[in-house]
């Protein structure tokens, strides 16, 4: 499992060190693990619109069926019910294939992040 901070086509934003640019985790994910990525999305609802501080990418930069989305409050944990799903999610994926990974991301990578990744290796391992 790995925790991205925001991924944006905003080049300004990456200019701070504190985003990924869209390109670069692209190429990462396809060099080093080609069809085996999901980028569990934890970022604001209206993620494509105008939040502050939200970063945006297009979801069309990545391979079909590789992002999937768990809207968040921004400086919220998710739902319960986004837990559960995320969870399940993320345990059927990584048990396909010894080579599946996940990523998960929102802006900065901590606060919305960390809780689904803490429940989700209690989930996994409780299997």
């Amino acid at each position: 499992m790995i925790v991205l901070a925001g991924i944006t086509d905003d080049e300004a934003a990456c200019n701070d060190g504190k985003l990924n640019r869209t390109g670069e985790v692209y190429r990462f994910f396809k060099h080093h693990h080609d069809k085996h990525y999901r980028l569990a999305n934890l970022s604001h609802p209206a993620y494509h619109s105008s939040v502050p501080g939200e970063s945006k990418y297009d979801k069309r930069s990545f391979d079909p069926g590789s992002i999937i989305d768990y809207p968040t409050e921004d400086s919220a944990v998710p739902s319960f019910d986004s837990l559960i799903r995320y969870c399940d999610d993320v345990s059927k994926w990584l048990t396909a294939d010894s080579a599946n990974v996940i990523a998960t991301h929102c802006r900065t990578g901590t606060v919305r992040s960390s809780p689904p990744l803490r429940t989700v290796s209690l989930f996994v391992s409780s299997d």
